[in-house]
């Protein structure tokens, strides 16, 4: 019995950590505020698949902090410092060619600012490979825990 209900918990709790969508954007700014925060800017080309609300012309604002928190606000582990400024450098690399890109969202990684109708907290970034059949030479692409 113990160990039937240890596999059901077990089961539960990854697949409360399973799950993302990733839409298509493009990046419009990204502002290094000091101390590992961030300050992202992208307009949304496709309508992300969790609820969000937008700043005028589907805009989403990101404040984006690198956090060692066990677990995340968004119930994930945290992700590394390394694969958090890997993130960054590839925004920063889609934001200098102008190239619509897509951004991930894990969960309820998007944190929603109170008084602020389109800006969101983030906690972690982290470069995914969506392993699309389809597109086996797709770039990874950058997800918020």
């Amino acid at each position: 019995m113990r160990a039937a209900l240890a596999i059901v918990l077990a089961t539960l709790s990854f697949g409360a950590w399973a799950g993302g969508t990733a839409f298509a954007c493009r990046y419009e700014g990204l502002v290094d505020e000091g101390s590992g925060k961030y300050l992202l800017t992208l307009h949304a080309i496709e309508d992300p698949d969790v609820r969000v609300s937008f700043v005028p012309n589907r805009r989403l604002v990101l404040h984006i902090q690198h956090s060692v928190r066990n677990p995340l606000p968004s119930g994930f582990p945290p992700v590394s410092a390394q694969e958090f400024n890997a993130a960054i450098v590839r925004i920063r690399a889609d934001l200098n060619t102008g190239a619509v890109t897509r951004f991930g969202v894990m969960g309820s990684a998007l944190r929603e600012m109170k008084g602020q109708t389109g800006h969101y907290r983030v906690y972690g970034l982290r470069l995914e490979d969506e392993k699309d059949p389809e597109k086996p030479d797709a770039p990874l692409v950058v997800y918020a825990y």
